[in-house]
């Protein structure tokens, strides 16, 4: 055990990396402080590329990924993806619509103060955790930890790009990326490691086409 989570040392390094300095950030600085500081820093080549590339986060993209697991890699992998995606986007929305459901968005708070992109469609309410986040750190661990070890880094700094797409976006705050990072790699872990005794087993290993 000790040897496969030495493995998979360099994604969760940087993912508590990102953790760690979207902390401090908060330490001196409200999140509504925060948000004003990266809002006042957007270009205009900033704002494209963040408008695409937030799409990674939805769930289409995880599906996408799970359909090709199931496709070209085992039974074991798709279940794997299918229940790191569910359980991740699942705990998010009930935490969204119970205990944190009046939590605003930026719009909701700071209004006219914000930049906003032209075609990119702001939302006010049910802002704290932020489900583009948890999907895309559930998925960059789910496949950083069926990847070669230092691949881990580059999917954790794809899903830190993506979180952070959501605040320049101004679709969440920095505690709400935060937030969904922690669940989305927490829930993949676990569904990944509650697993891994079903891995070696033929029938799991089986590919769905021949």
């Amino acid at each position: 055990m000790k040897k496969l989570l030495r493995r998979y040392e360099p994604y969760y390094d940087t993912v508590g990396a990102m953790l760690l300095f979207g902390g401090i950030a908060l330490l001196p600085f409200s999140k509504e402080q925060v948000q004003l500081w990266i809002d006042a820093h957007h270009l205009p080549w900033l704002d494209v590329f963040f408008a695409y590339l937030t799409h990674l986060g939805d769930g289409l993209t995880f599906v996408v990924v799970i359909a090709g697991m199931a496709l070209w890699r085992s039974y074991y992998h798709a279940t794997e993806g299918l229940l790191s995606f569910a359980t991740s986007g699942l705990f998010t929305q009930l935490l969204k619509r119970t205990a944190f459901a009046d939590a605003l968005r930026p719009k909701g708070i700071l209004g006219a103060k914000l930049h906003y992109i032209a075609g990119v469609d702001v939302h006010i309410a049910h802002s704290f955790p932020s489900g583009h986040t948890t999907t895309a750190f559930a998925l960059a661990t789910f496949l950083a930890l069926h990847s070669a070890p230092k691949r881990g880094v580059y999917w954790a700094l794809a899903a830190g790009l993506i979180g952070f797409s959501r605040i320049y976006l101004n679709q969440h705050f920095l505690t709400d990326v935060l937030a969904g990072a922690v669940i989305g790699t927490f829930w993949a872990s676990l569904i990944h490691w509650w697993l891994l005794p079903l891995r070696e087993k033929p029938k799991w290993q089986k590919r769905l086409l021949p």
